[in-house]
């Protein structure tokens, strides 16, 4: 029995299935250590704070959800069965920034009122029902920190209006079969095809991957409070 792969559009209801993922993968980086210390030992509000995490992106403009679905050949006949077989294995979010938005797409589209007004909930949901049981200090220090940084290497206009691959996680138990390379490859050629650059904060050791798919290291953000942090490359492909 054959497994085959595919990409999709991510919807709302694949946001536990990546939310999941993100904590097996990304959230147990370095990164995440020195973000929330000690979160592994005690998952709940980690997995709380990633739900709500996901939900504000899937909500907010410019951002993008790609999933990679695995299912089986050859499980027989019928759509209902076939959908049975599918697992979602893998997803990438990209986000556009406004540079790369038409005024259309940022303030008059359906899209645009429905991010607005589903942002605004998510952001009372944060204010009066909190997270607890995380410190979110660390991670408020990554604006004070990152921002400059990348704000200074996004120096040129075709900077600016590159696209940023914010995250690309495969589950464990699919990774050494080149799906990171195919969601990667399926990102960068709709970069390509409109003609727009891109660009990542790189984890530890992955340098050499994004290099050979045409990324440039242009500076780190693995400084101060995040001296320890084995990752924070910056990288762009023009």
């Amino acid at each position: 029995m054959a497994t085959k792969y595919y990409i999709r559009q991510g919807g709302f209801s694949d946001l536990k299935a990546t939310g999941s993922i993100y904590e097996q993968t990304i959230g147990r980086s370095s990164l995440f250590e020195i973000l929330f210390p000690g979160h592994q030992a005690e998952p709940e509000p980690f997995t709380k704070w990633v739900r709500r995490l996901f939900w504000k992106r899937y909500w907010s403009l410019g951002y993008s959800l790609k999933v990679l679905v695995a299912t089986d050949e050859n499980d027989g006949p019928g759509k209902r069965q076939a959908q049975a077989s599918e697992k979602l294995v893998g997803f990438t979010w990209w986000v556009r920034p406004a540079e790369s938005m038409s005024f259309y797409e940022r303030w008059i589209s359906p899209n645009a009122w429905a991010c607005y007004t589903m942002g605004t909930l998510i952001k009372y949901l944060n204010l009066f029902f909190p997270v607890a049981g995380l410190d979110f200090g660390p991670l408020a220090a990554t604006n004070r920190i990152f921002d400059p940084i990348t704000d200074g290497l996004r120096n040129t206009p075709r900077r600016r209006s590159a696209w940023f691959l914010s995250a690309i996680c495969v589950d464990p138990k699919y990774q050494g079969k080149g799906l990171g390379k195919m969601l990667l490859l399926n990102g960068l050629s709709e970069a390509d095809r409109a003609g727009v650059a891109t660009w990542i904060i790189g984890l530890a050791g992955v340098e050499d991957f994004y290099t050979h798919h045409g990324f440039v290291e242009a500076g780190r953000v693995n400084v101060e409070d995040f001296e320890a942090w084995d990752g924070g490359s910056v990288m762009f492909r023009e």
